[in-house]
């Protein structure tokens, strides 16, 4: 199934769509360790994920940034049917110095999703640690792409 099939997309506008999904076993006893699988494919690269059953109320990432102008972003899911309310920030540290580089509130509507951009930090420090708590459980994932988002990556966070 691809789903820029079901997605109306303008190309000069970014929006995020997430898809619930449901497994069931097809005949009696367990399901298996088989997880449904997404496939990403930019212009250069592709990447795959299985599926996450677990949502989280707190979430950290410490992350390295480099000097080829890639990007990092985290992108959110809130899958319950109530708004959440998450508080983010992010902490820049270099040999011994550590800086609060960013706070934001944002709302989450129920069964909706934001992306992150991570990439308006202090490029005089390389390492960042990425925390955000939210009122109720959500999905993040992070995303790693080079300045043209032509290749990428993404994983669990």
């Amino acid at each position: 199934v691809c789903l820029n099939d079901f997605i109306n997309s303008n190309h000069n506008t970014l929006k995020t769509y997430y898809v619930k999904l449901t497994r069931s076993a097809i005949k009696k006893g367990f399901r298996g360790s088989t997880r449904t699988h997404f496939f990403y494919e930019a212009k250069k690269s592709m990447a795959t994920l299985h599926t996450q059953y677990g949502s989280q109320s707190i979430s950290f990432l410490k992350f390295i940034t480099s000097k080829n102008n890639g990007k990092n972003f985290v992108f959110m899911i809130n899958p319950s049917n109530k708004k959440a309310y998450v508080q983010s920030s992010i902490n820049s540290f270099s040999k011994n110095k550590k800086i609060e580089l960013k706070t934001n509130d944002i709302i989450l509507n129920p069964m909706g999703s934001t992306l992150y951009d991570l990439n308006k930090i202090n490029s005089n420090f390389t390492e960042h640690l990425f925390k955000c708590k939210s009122s109720v459980p959500i999905k993040c994932y992070f995303i790693i792409t080079d300045k043209d988002l032509e290749d990428f990556s993404v994983d669990h966070i």
